[in-house]
């Protein structure tokens, strides 16, 4: 008897092997950690919904519109939970996480097919995406706008496909809906789809409808009857106009209430110059190479060759390549970098690059010496780092919150009868300010009275250090917010050392020479952390070495922390 066996499809295995661990990953001992987690604590955790532009927003968050943000939907996700718990346990946050993850693989995987035939291309190319710094961040920690904006590009650009493939209304009615989501989670979420829907609109306007598949026929056209042809014009209109919609909100609740001299969000206390440098530098070779290396330059290139007259833009694949490249464009005007800033574009930019590459477009030196680097920057650079966050962001909140419980005990047992001074060594109380906050209100969360301790920095900082100028922080009754005065660490005071430590590098050598003056107390073990280990981190390394310190306070060295290991050290002083 003839038995045929069906040829494994490796691809698709490996493929649902990765990402089903990737979900289950972010679902294993989730904690709030000591990031944005602590807007859960006086909301969520207390029963009451999380609403940033509401008449009681979370602390810290009464000002969002005087900084220049309006982004009405951010979190909302998370209080889904309030419909069946009164204080939800973090899983159900990081289900959430899980379930947008396996979803955008799923319909990255169908975009993928639409533009290249490779099967390695179509199930690998996600996976590697997976760890990109960008991924990590957005799906391992919680209050990144990005998950959200990819997830939701990626639902709305499926459903435009498919309409381009076979106009249905429900197609047209889940694409809108999904564009306006987005364009409220984050201010700069409008660009790439005002970006995409606008040229498309322009580069198809007497146009037939192209084909989608890389594989198929080029000379093969369907010309769609006309009321097929308007409505995908109404599909690109109703999107310009969300974006417009969102223009005109953002003008006269934001915009036309901003003070002249105004502390935006993102803005730094840095040379300029020498920041967007560094910004360029950070995307172009350690996060986002191929949106910096390949993606501008290959889009510029074919909108200077269509002006020449030289090739005809493709309708669908040009105006994704356009969308892709506005994203990081928007950040590099902005003078912004974060690990996940780029993350979103790659939903518009990946495609349409891979298709190109296959139809043999990037030719000449340049495109061959930026594929090497490329290819150098995502083997030493991205894939370490992302790596690297994954099991930061896991063990962060778990060591995180060991800590807590270590602290809600001895400060009962060494400091009954009188307030606990506690200091976090090597973190600015200026750009650090966040964490000291965090810190008190988690400790209150945990149960112990603000009586029972104070947080104090024997750090100087200048007198007119902005961060400290903020009013709700003035109103806490802690040291550090009231006055930028530095202090002796005394007998019987905490020093922490934190993941958040950066003007100093936290090394097995550097601990131990704290055991002359202080005694170690506590500390949290990482047996699986992966360290900050690429190039980056030896470039930091060279550069802390030779850099003056006024050089760092330009921001060339923000974070000298190189390998940024996620434990915490609580010492006493003798």
């Amino acid at each position: 008897m003839n038995i045929s066996n069906k040829t494994i499809n490796w691809h698709r295995l490996i493929f649902i092997i990765f990402i089903s661990a990737y979900a289950l990953l972010m679902l294993i001992k989730p904690n709030l950690a000591p990031t944005d987690d602590y807007v859960f604590l006086r909301t969520l955790q207390d029963g009451k919904p999380l609403l940033y532009y509401s008449a009681n927003p979370p602390p810290g968050y009464d000002n969002l519109t005087k900084t220049g943000r309006l982004a009405i939907l951010g979190d909302a996700e998370y209080n889904l939970p309030l419909l069946f718990s009164k204080s939800p346990s973090p899983f159900w946050y990081y289900l959430i996480h899980a379930f947008q993850y396996v979803v955008l693989m799923i319909i990255f995987v169908k975009i993928m097919a639409r533009f290249t035939s490779s099967k390695f291309l179509i199930y690998i190319a996600p996976v590697l995406l997976s760890l990109f710094p960008g991924m990590a961040i957005a799906f391992f920690r919680t209050h990144i706008a990005e998950r959200n904006m990819i997830f939701y590009y990626a639902i709305f650009l499926y459903f435009y496909l498919k309409y381009l493939e076979k106009p249905k209304l429900h197609y047209l009615v889940f694409g809108i809906i999904s564009a306006n989501l987005v364009i409220h989670i984050k201010e700069n979420a409008f660009i790439a789809l005002g970006a995409f829907t606008f040229f498309h609109l322009l580069l198809s306007w007497k146009k037939s409808r192209p084909l989608l598949k890389a594989d198929a026929p080029q000379t093969q056209k369907t010309e769609p009857p006309p009321l097929e042809r308007f409505s995908l014009k109404i599909f690109d209109g109703l999107v310009i106009l969300g974006c417009l919609s969102y223009l005109l909100l953002y003008y006269f609740i934001v915009y036309r209430h901003l003070e002249p001299n105004a502390a935006l969000y993102g803005q730094v206390p840095y040379n300029h110059l020498l920041v967007f440098i560094k910004n360029l530098l950070n995307y172009g070779l350690f996060s986002d190479p191929i949106l910096i290396l390949l993606l501008l330059p290959f889009t510029a290139w074919r909108i200077y060759k269509a002006l020449r007259r030289q090739l005809e833009l493709h309708p669908v694949y040009d105006s994704m390549l356009i969308a892709g490249s506005m994203f990081p464009m928007a950040y590099l005007a902005l003078n912004m970098f974060g690990p996940s800033h780029f993350f979103p574009a790659y939903v518009f930019a990946l495609p349409p690059l891979i298709y190109f590459f296959s139809q043999r477009e990037f030719k000449g030196f340049y495109w061959k010496g930026a594929a090497v680097v490329c290819g150098v920057a995502l083997i030493f650079n991205v894939f370490p780092t992302g790596i690297h966050y994954i099991a930061y962001y896991k063990y962060l909140s778990l060591n995180f919150n060991k800590t807590l419980d270590f602290f809600s005990q001895d400060i009962n047992f060494r400091h009954s009868r009188q307030r606990a001074n506690i200091f976090l060594d090597a973190v600015d109380p200026n750009t650090g300010i966040a964490s000291y906050f965090i810190f008190t209100e988690f400790f209150q969360y945990k149960g112990l009275a603000w009586q029972q301790f104070d947080f104090k920095s024997n750090v100087k900082i200048k007198d007119d250090a902005p961060y400290l100028a903020n009013d709700f922080l003035a109103r806490q009754p802690f040291t550090i917010f009231k006055s930028n005065e530095t202090f002796e660490i005394s007998k019987g005071d905490y020093l922490v050392i934190t993941p958040d430590s950066d003007t100093k590098n936290i090394t097995g050598p550097y601990i131990q020479s704290l055991g002359q003056d202080y005694d170690l107390i506590f500390k949290t073990k990482s047996p699986l952390a992966f360290p900050n280990l690429n190039l980056k981190t030896l470039a930091k390394y060279i550069l802390a070495k030779r850099l003056t310190p006024e050089q760092k306070k330009e921001g060339l060295l923000i974070n000298e922390n190189l390998m940024q290991w996620p434990n915490y050290y609580v010492f006493v002083k003798r």
